[in-house]
């Protein structure tokens, strides 16, 4: 439920029951408040604050169940700027929910300065400027968990809609490993401190155009080691009905512990027979875990707000064997939903 109040503000409420892993009880509560104004002190710009707060409630569970922060940000053109606080306790465990880490507590910070050139200085629009700070401590020892800079130096936006978005930008980054961590199969870091400094570099072309690519590359020091990771996409489209993209990324590292290559490849392919009805399809497949995966999706809008979906999933494991590789069927699964608006 959301009430809104003011012009850009609204204070809201989340309830939800059930636990699709096992049969137990599960339910979580929340609340939720935003401030927003586009004319903050009277100077014309833009200023959000938003607190939130939630409870899960699961069988055998009694205390630090409990999740809640806050963020106040200054999102305008030419200077932008952030800050994020929260705490996600042990046992909060939301059944229907997803939770990046338990028992830390989060800080971010960031600012950016975003000039447009006013003599178009090699055709670019606008040119970003950002540092980012985050750092997870955990809660039960007060240690930090992870912590990361980083240096955006050169990300230019051209007239043209192509983009520069790093050149040599800049990732100092902190990790403690409080037990072994097998970041590849065989490759095992031992629990310890890890710094380490990757750059970047990417750049992609403009969405307006027929063909469209992207290229980025990662190197530097990696863990306890050194890596390189490669990124790219190519995509077409021929509006208003068919878009075809692939892309990759790959990282081949080296280590002390061992040297492994981590593959992701991924292929879309979605057409649009009228506004009302249309086709979406993707496969993707890494060599991590060796799971080969197909998603095709079918969306009939019966009228605007009103859709219903067909979704169909199958899944393959890659196995080795005296034929060399084969992919052994997982799992199959087949999805109806419907979506209905009110409009009172």
């Amino acid at each position: 439920m959301r009430q809104n109040f003011w012009q850009q503000s609204y204070v809201g409420a989340l309830v939800t029951s059930g636990n699709p892993a096992v049969s137990t009880d599960s339910t979580t509560m929340g609340v939720d408040l935003r401030l927003a104004t586009s004319d903050v002190l009277g100077s014309g710009r833009n200023f959000v604050f938003n607190a939130w707060g939630l409870e899960s409630d699961n069988e055998g569970v009694a205390d630090n169940d409990a999740s809640f922060g806050f963020a106040a940000a200054f999102p305008n053109d030419r200077y932008d700027a952030q800050v994020q606080w929260r705490e996600i306790q042990e046992n909060f465990d939301p059944a229907l929910g997803f939770v990046q880490r338990r028992n830390v507590q989060m800080l971010r910070l960031g600012a950016s300065f975003n000039p447009r050139p006013k003599n178009q200085w090699l055709g670019i629009q606008q040119m970003y400027h950002d540092i980012f700070y985050t750092e997870f401590t955990r809660l039960d020892n007060g240690l930090v968990e992870s912590r990361d800079f980083y240096f955006t130096i050169v990300d230019w936006h051209f007239q043209s809609g192509d983009s520069l978005h790093s050149l040599f930008d800049v990732n100092p980054t902190y990790e403690r490993l409080f037990e072994p961590f097998e970041i590849s199969p065989g490759v095992v870091l031992p629990p310890g401190e890890y710094d380490f400094t990757p750059l970047r570099i990417f750049f992609t072309s403009a969405q307006k155009r027929r063909l469209q690519g992207s290229f980025g590359v990662t190197f530097g020091s990696f863990w306890s080691g050194d890596a390189e990771t490669f990124s790219a996409g190519l995509r077409y489209s021929a509006p208003p009905r068919l878009t075809i993209s692939v892309n990759t990324n790959q990282t081949f590292a080296r280590l002390p512990q061992g040297e492994f290559v981590a593959r992701i490849h991924r292929a879309e392919v979605n057409y649009a027979v009228s506004p009302r009805l249309s086709f979406a399809n993707l496969v993707q497949f890494d060599n991590r875990s060796g799971n080969l995966g197909f998603q095709g999706r079918v969306r009939w809008t019966l009228e605007p707000g009103n859709d219903i979906f067909f979704i169909f999933g199958q899944g393959w494991v890659q196995e080795l064997g005296r034929r060399g590789t084969d992919f052994r069927q997982q799992d199959s699964r087949l999805a109806v939903k419907a979506q209905y608006t009110f409009r009172l």
